[in-house]
């Protein structure tokens, strides 16, 4: 409300009042003379007249003012005049209503008069003073609103001034905010000159602010950036809305990439005086959105070209998979799966279960991955092919899902299936032979041994593995045969009966020979050492018995199984076995055969010099390490051999001993090592095999790596012959190094010729 519009709202106010006073003072007195003419109840009237004037007037003037109160109130709000001339119309019809009521009771006395000489006398002077104590009354009252309404306006003055120091403290705040910000803050006018320039502008653009405000971009920018720019910013007041761009400018000689949020600018009228923008440098952000983009590009290169199928499942659905894993599952196409089938269509019945369980557990976070998974899968024929997996947890578009690798391992199945077949095999004559079949490693100590441990020292294989030959001799035995151990393991030889005591389980000693050869890696490094040993603690019982006594030996001679026989110093047999008669016998030696017809009496240096055929070059070395014995040229001689039979393969091993006689004779024992022969033989044919079976994979290997790369090298022709007639390359090959590739090709090619 207007102060010219509260003025005569006062005046309107105290007007009222001054004349509904003064018609009551007038036509109250005028009544009242004609009504009663008694001096004293006149008095005693006018007092009361005087009381309830004060009454009536001041509820007459406390209705105004609150009606005036009122009025403000609502001409504040709404700015409505009707209520002043409403109030003038209601005074006016009350003075119109007094007079006309005042005059119609002057009219009813008719010409009877009154004596007023004494009673104005006595009212005359109650009415001045009435008349002074409304005037007082309506100063007061006018004071008291007046002083109102001054507080009022004080107490909006001060309002204003508190509006004005909370705008003047946002206003540094704000001032504060735009100058530590490391974001561009600016402001420009309508017509694009700049009006705020913080110090962050300066940094990025290299301008002082005090040399940008007033100008527009093209004191800052080339002339296509400023154009751009200026487009930006008329765009916004067209639209009258904060607006978001990505601006690439060039700022202190590079490109730099900015995220620009511009808005319009308003006045208190709400009109539009300029744009204001803050814009944040993200070249970096751009920067590393690119290279993880190019990584991206690089890791689903490599995902395509990989060999190994590769799988994300969700939902028991596979939501992504590789062309390796659509190809060995026998599918054309990797939509023929993807979002198609489910995980349940692709598994062999046996294993539906279990896989589903496995995937359950790395959904639920119960296990997070799972490695060298093996099952059998269905391919599109719905043959089985037999797959190993790898998988672990992650999330796939904000939900659970999981990753990882699929290989067919069919192939080597099979090869590791034929290969346990084979090993089977070898433990199954291990453990049925009566040898003792070991291998040790480079430490000397046992990595297998067979059952024939058992009955040669009573000890169970568990109880010999990780053991050395060492722990079962004597101390003095296991210190030479130490040394020996590792001679043999510096140069990496085989060794042949090597005799050794051994502690039985329960403590008596075994005479044991002990026979092994190198165990050699790809690179013939030596990993260990492998053979049997033979239990001769018998034999060597025998030779003792043999010295004791003549009868005793023929005992013995005639008990073990072995085929003795006693050479005297010239050779002649003086003494055989009875296993020595019965072998010829058994045998039918035919005439030329090596050993045939050896008997008491025959010189056997003459029949091994005399021997012909095939045996003949074994005869020759028999006779020699007999000499040799008989000469003391060697404290013994042994010589393995075969003898076959048409029935049977066989094999002998020749022991030549000196007797302690006065004779100075010689002992012959033919023992038959077809078993430990058997044994080695079939070891031997299983190492070649198996090398076989490896050179066989490892063609494999090589060709089918040959044909990968002959087929990426094709695949780089027809990508050049595209180029050449002006197509598009084919075969996205960008993910590999040209250089690279041709190295790679060169060596394949090398390796494969």
């Amino acid at each position: 409300m207007s102060r010219r519009y509260r003025r005569a709202e006062i005046i309107c106010v105290v007007l009222t009042y001054a004349l509904c006073a003064a018609l009551w003072i007038f036509f109250s007195d005028r009544l009242l003379s004609r009504l009663i003419d008694e001096p004293n109840k006149i008095a005693l009237i006018s007092t009361i007249k005087g009381w309830v004037f004060v009454i009536v007037t001041s509820l007459l003037l406390f209705r105004l003012m609150h009606r005036l109160m009122d009025r403000e109130t609502i001409a504040e709000n709404t700015e409505n005049n009707h209520f002043n001339t409403g109030l003038y119309w209601t005074v006016l019809i009350v003075a119109v209503f007094l007079f006309v009521f005042a005059y119609s009771q002057y009219r009813s006395f008719g010409n009877q008069l009154l004596q007023l000489s004494p009673i104005r006398s006595a009212t005359m002077q109650d009415s001045a003073w009435l008349g002074l104590a409304g005037l007082i009354s309506i100063f007061t009252i006018g004071t008291g609103f007046f002083l109102l309404r001054q507080q009022e306006r004080l107490a909006e003055s001060q309002e204003i001034q508190r509006a004005q120091a909370e705008r003047l403290k946002a206003l540094g705040l704000l001032a504060a905010i735009a100058d530590s910000s490391n974001d561009a803050i600016f402001a420009k006018d309508l017509e694009g000159r700049y009006t705020l320039f913080n110090p962050a502008s300066e940094r990025f653009t290299g301008k002082r602010a005090i040399d940008v405000l007033g100008l527009d971009d093209a004191v800052l920018f080339s002339p296509e950036q400023a154009e751009m720019l200026i487009a930006n910013d008329r765009a916004v007041l067209e639209k009258g809305h904060t607006i978001t761009y990505y601006e690439d400018l060039e700022v202190s000689n590079e490109k730099r990439t900015f995220l620009a949020t511009k808005g319009p600018l308003f006045d208190n009228d709400s009109n539009v005086i300029g744009i204001f923008g803050i814009s944040r440098d993200i070249s970096e952000l751009k920067h590393a959105e690119q290279s993880l983009r190019n990584s991206e590009e690089r890791f689903r290169a490599l995902v395509e070209q990989s060999l190994a199928g590769i799988y994300i499942i969700q939902d028991n659905r596979f939501r992504y998979i590789n062309p390796a894993f659509a190809s060995i599952l026998g599918y054309d196409s990797t939509q023929h799966i993807i979002d198609t089938l489910a995980v349940d269509d692709l598994i062999s019945p046996e294993y539906r279960e279990e896989v589903t369980n496995n995937i359950a557990s790395l959904i639920n976070g119960t296990v997070s991955s799972i490695s060298n998974y093996r099952f059998t899968a269905l391919r599109r024929d719905r043959s089985p092919v037999y797959i190993e997996a790898h998988g672990s947890a992650f999330d796939y578009q904000g939900r659970p899902a999981v990753i990882g690798l699929f290989l067919d391992i069919s192939a080597r199945k099979a090869a590791e299936d034929a290969l346990r077949e084979s090993e089977r095999r070898f433990y199954d004559i291990a453990n049925v032979s009566a040898d003792w079949i070991w291998e040790i490693d480079t430490n000397a100590r046992y990595i297998y041994t067979s059952d024939g441990v058992f009955e040669m020292l009573g000890y169970a294989p568990d109880e010999v593995l990780g053991k050395t030959p060492f722990d079962f001799m004597p101390s003095e035995d296991a210190y030479k045969l130490r040394e020996w151990f590792a001679g043999i393991k510096t140069h990496r030889k085989s060794f042949r009966d090597i005799e050794n005591m051994n502690r039985h389980k329960d403590g008596h000693l075994r005479c044991i020979m002990s026979h092994g050869t190198p165990i050699l890696d790809d690179g013939g490094q030596l990993l260990g050492f492998r053979g049997l040993d033979q239990d001769i603690t018998e034999r060597k019982q025998a030779e003792l018995a043999l010295r004791q006594s003549e009868a005793f030996k023929r005992a013995i001679l005639d008990s073990v199984n072995a085929h003795i026989a006693v050479l005297d110093k010239q050779g002649i047999v003086v003494a055989v076995n009875q296993p020595w008669r019965r072998f010829a016998q058994d045998n039918g030696l035919a005439s030329g055969e090596a050993f045939n017809s050896v008997d008491v009496g025959v010189n056997y240096l003459d029949v091994c010099h005399r021997s012909t055929g095939p045996s003949s070059e074994g005869a020759m070395t028999a006779r020699d390490g007999i000499l040799a014995v008989l000469e003391d040229r060697v404290p013994v001689f042994y010589l393995e051999y075969a003898c076959h039979s048409p029935e049977r393969q066989r094999w002998f091993m020749m022991t030549v001993t000196p007797l302690e006689t006065e004779e100075h004779c010689v002992v012959i024992a033919h023992t038959d090592i077809t078993a430990r022969k058997t044994v080695e033989e079939t070891l031997r044919r299983q190492t070649e095999e198996l090398e076989d079976r490896n050179q066989e994979l490892q063609r494999f290997n090589r060709a089918a790596v040959g044909r990968e790369l002959e087929m990426i090298a094709l695949k780089q022709k027809i990508n050049e012959l595209s180029k050449r007639l002006g197509h598009s390359p084919p075969y996205p090959l960008a993910f590999l190094d040209n250089s690279q590739q041709d190295t790679q090709f060169n060596e394949t090619g090398k390796e494969l010729a």
